[in-house]
């Protein structure tokens, strides 16, 4: 039996143009996969509604747990996420693009604060511990 048959009046044939430029975006094979950040068992995106679940899960086992601020939600993933990058040096434009914000100043509120990290390192600097001693 063919398709035609099985589907009856709802079966439809539809055509379209191999051109070079069809033929280019059917043999991309080569694409980075997405990791993402929020991603059930499998790898797929967990819907935003499964993530406000697990905070509200979160902070009512966690009432008198004061590891856990009361304002903590999913979304300060992303500020500690910048907080790293900017502690590793990675340059403020790259930061930007990979959390998707337009203005740079929007980014600049995820790192406009000191970490301990931060102040180490500055200690560092200032101390000379990272300075190549044997410079004449």
């Amino acid at each position: 039996m063919t398709n035609k048959e099985t589907c009856g009046e709802y079966y439809q044939e539809n055509y379209m143009n191999y051109d070079e430029e069809t033929h280019s975006l059917l043999s991309l094979n080569d694409l980075r996969p997405v990791h993402f950040v929020n991603a059930k068992q499998g790898g797929l995106l967990a819907h935003p509604r499964n993530m406000q679940h697990t905070s509200r899960s979160i902070h009512g086992k966690a009432k008198n747990c004061t590891l856990i601020s009361e304002e903590w939600d999913f979304h300060s993933l992303r500020h500690t996420h910048a907080t790293i990058l900017y502690e590793a040096g990675v340059p403020m434009p790259l930061i930007q693009k990979r959390l998707g914000h337009i203005n740079i100043q929007t980014t600049k509120r995820y790192t406009d604060h000191v970490t301990k990290k931060m102040l180490s390192m500055l200690d560092e600097v200032i101390n000379g511990d990272n300075i190549d001693n044997n410079l004449e």
